[in-house]
């Protein structure tokens, strides 16, 4: 990272504080190695370990979603493949019910993708 991070975890409210300091934009350069180290409380100390990746690049442009069509997301593939991958969340309701939502996950970094109709 770009400057070290310690965030700690506020049991009472289920959530992470990093104590009011102010991080960089972007956090990391592409390419740079991630540690991530939790010290272990309610469960054992553990560490993850990643890379950093190119910043995410979207048209400004709406999604159209239409009935019966496919629907095709689109990004600017990194210039480095293999080391992201895509996931998104489409909200398709909020009207005082549970929300109705379409999640993907593990789509390949390649600059789109294309959800078909079932």
């Amino acid at each position: 990272m770009e400057s070290p991070l310690t965030m700690i975890l506020a049991s009472h409210r289920k959530r992470l504080l990093n104590g009011g300091s102010t991080l960089p934009y972007p956090g990391f350069a592409e390419g740079a190695a991630l540690k991530m180290e939790a010290r272990g409380a309610e469960v054992p100390a553990f560490s993850l370990r990643g890379q950093g990746i190119q910043a995410l690049s979207v048209p400004n442009a709406p999604i159209t979603v239409e009935r019966g069509k496919p629907v095709t997301v689109s990004w600017t593939p990194p210039s480095t493949p293999g080391a992201a991958r895509i996931h998104f969340v489409m909200d398709l309701a909020h009207h005082g019910g549970i929300a109705a939502s379409l999640e993907c996950d593990a789509v390949l970094d390649a600059g789109a993708c294309v959800l078909q109709q079932r």
